[in-house]
């Protein structure tokens, strides 16, 4: 009984939440464009444009990044998730201090209602790299870009890092599946003697 014990606490354990994360520093090349590709567990498009992997990121902030090509798109970039994530964020950066950029993420669920936004006034700061997260159960993808009036959705993005969402199993069944685990132990161990 006491090994019954053992085991189901160790399973009651091993359910942790799965981070996933995304940088562009390996594995992919400049000029690359990843829209629409499978990237373990996120997929990357801009509304029809691509989604370019860059190494001209200002003031040597990072190796590689993307934008969406043509430079100025006509839609954000959007990642959509395999499963469900509770939390989400990105670094962005502005490629020239030459007009005021406003930076956005927007987190929405499956029926497109909007868990969390949050966004951040770049200004003409320059050669900086600025992380915005939100967060939220049920969030199935999110926005994210930022630009001016005059540039709109023209930034770079990298560094890319999401939490499932372990809400997303139900509690009563989670628990009848943790039931059915426990009797199967029982099952086993009675026919062992």
């Amino acid at each position: 009984m006491k090994k019954l014990l053992t085991s189901a606490a160790a399973l009651m354990l091993a359910t942790g939440a799965y981070a996933g994360s995304l940088d562009f520093e390996s594995g992919f090349v400049n000029g690359q464009d990843i829209a629409g590709l499978d990237l373990g567990g996120i997929t990357i498009s801009a509304g029809g444009n691509a989604v370019e992997v860059t190494s001209s990121v200002p003031g040597g902030l990072s190796n590689f990044a993307i934008n969406t090509d043509p430079f100025v798109a006509d839609a954000p970039m959007r990642a959509d998730f395999d499963t469900l994530i509770s939390s989400f964020s990105v670094d962005m950066g502005d490629f020239g201090p030459s007009d005021d950029d406003t930076l956005f993420v927007e987190a929405y669920d499956s029926m497109g209602n909007l868990v969390d936004s949050t966004t951040f006034a770049y200004g003409t700061a320059g050669d900086t790299l600025e992380t915005l997260s939100v967060s939220g159960s049920g969030i199935a993808y999110v926005l994210f870009d930022g630009g001016s009036q005059s540039f709109p959705f023209s930034i770079f993005a990298d560094n890319l890092a999401w939490v499932d969402d372990v809400s997303a199993v139900p509690l009563p069944a989670g628990g009848a599946l943790l039931l059915a685990g426990l009797g199967a132990f029982g099952v086993m161990r009675r026919r062992q003697r």
